[in-house]
């Protein structure tokens, strides 16, 4: 029975989204895939998504490893991100089992409600169903609507930049700030987002997109002007007028390490 009720809502899901294809956003590949996700490191995700895929779960990768992909900022992190509905989390975190893995709470605990964290051999692999802040869950958007991508023999998806976004805006802490990765995310997809999607997915929090795209125009006005021109409007906020593509003087003043994605 729970399998056909998964089928049917797996279903619904696919023609929920039919008019909603995914965006047109580009996708970058490594000069050498190895450098960023070492063959010894391969065996242990591949077995996680194969069995996530044998017991039919819709998944997407997130975190770091994605971000790499949209921005061509490569970083190994020997963490993989799969996001799932909440209704797929006990099968997708018993493919983690089955894969060899097993719970990472008890050398490092962490908040149950949104995430679990499997580990083996260093390596970690985080299944997600809700935003940290529990203000929203992953749906069929985040499986769904993203590109796809090859990871050696295994074709996987990725969660939307959009989603992305949304998740990584609220991760403005004394210990860790995600606001760097979406400068780089709209640096490199801005001009291809769902703006609709992501406006509305922040619905209630303009302002804290308002703040994020005045600080975006401050260190890439050029690339902001390639945003939909109603954005500006829509959020109340002066569209840059000139400027570089990116201004590495001002990026500068806020951190003398690398910090824009190489893409020109």
């Amino acid at each position: 029975m729970k399998s056909t009720t998964q089928k049917l809502r797996r279903l619904q899901d696919a023609n929920a989204l039919q008019a909603n294809e995914p965006a047109a956003v580009q996708v970058h590949y490594p000069d050498e895939l190895k450098s960023f996700i070492p063959e010894a490191d391969w065996p242990m995700y591949r077995a996680v998504l194969q069995r996530a895929a044998a017991r039919g779960l819709r998944f997407a990768m997130s975190g770091g490893f994605a971000s790499s992909f949209y921005t061509a900022m490569w970083r190994n992190t020997k963490d993989m991100d799969l996001c799932v509905v909440p209704e797929d989390r006990e099968s997708m975190i018993e493919a983690t089992r089955e894969a060899g893995m097993h719970d990472l709470y008890d050398e490092k605990p962490y908040d149950r409600r949104w995430i679990y964290r499997s580990t083996r051999d260093g390596m970690i692999v985080d299944i997600i169903w809700r935003l940290a802040n529990m203000q929203g869950d992953v749906d069929a958007a985040w499986t769904g609507l993203g590109p796809q991508i090859r990871l050696y023999e295994e074709t996987l998806r990725l969660v939307p930049p959009e989603e992305m976004i949304w998740s990584k805006i609220h991760i403005v802490q004394r210990e860790r700030c995600d606001w760097t990765d979406i400068m780089n995310m709209l640096y490199a997809t801005g001009a291809a987002l769902d703006w609709k999607r992501l406006t509305d997915r922040l619905a209630s929090e303009q302002r804290l997109l308002a703040s994020v795209l005045l600080l975006f125009s401050w260190v890439a006005p050029g690339r902001a002007r390639a945003l939909p021109e109603w954005i500006w409007d829509h959020l109340r906020i002066a569209r840059p007028q000139e400027g570089p593509d990116r201004d590495d003087d001002r990026i500068a003043r806020l951190d003398s390490r690398p910090w824009f994605s190489p893409l020109r």
